[in-house]
């Protein structure tokens, strides 16, 4: 029976006031998503007036600095538009951009075991080396990304190996 209440706002502050920081931002995108229907703006309000009413109470310090800022993160993604490439803290991604990138190095593995590798096999990983950099995921990867350079320094090298051989 409903009676016009509202439980996410009764059970969300309890819950912000003991979980853990390294999960508040899956927590908040999981409550966006499952029970404020994506709706960020009216969310964020939410958060903002549970953090005024809450926050010198029952919500540590620590927990309101990490919802103002996943709320300023997700304003400024929301500001970009729904093409940004990230949608509510997450990056957008295929199911296969994280496989096709582990694929590759397994192949590269295996073809650095054979005595001899030929023309054509080359070719093709280099090809897919080129696919993987000019991916939306890729380009999306931001600058500090600890693999970005190793991708491109493999994708030449493999490309130098197919031109010379």
């Amino acid at each position: 029976m409903n009676h016009g209440i509202d439980f996410t706002i009764i059970f969300l502050p309890t819950i912000l006031s003991i979980i853990d920081l390294l999960k508040i931002d899956q927590c908040l995108t999981y409550q966006l998503e499952k029970h404020r229907n994506n709706n960020f703006n009216a969310f964020a309000r939410l958060l903002k007036l549970i953090v005024r009413k809450f926050g010198d109470s029952i919500i540590p310090e620590k927990t309101v600095i990490t919802i103002q800022e996943w709320i300023t993160v997700n304003e400024q993604e929301n500001l970009k538009g729904p093409n940004s490439g990230k949608k509510h803290g997450r990056i957008n991604r295929r199911a296969d951009d994280n496989i096709c990138f582990k694929c590759l190095i397994r192949n590269l593995v295996q073809l650095s075991n054979r005595s001899e590798v030929d023309r054509s096999t080359f070719i093709i990983v280099a090809n897919t080396f080129a696919q993987l950099i000019r991916s939306s995921a890729f380009i999306s990867l931001p600058k500090h990304f600890p693999y970005i350079n190793l991708i491109l320094d493999l994708e030449q090298k493999v490309r130098a190996l197919y031109m010379t051989s």
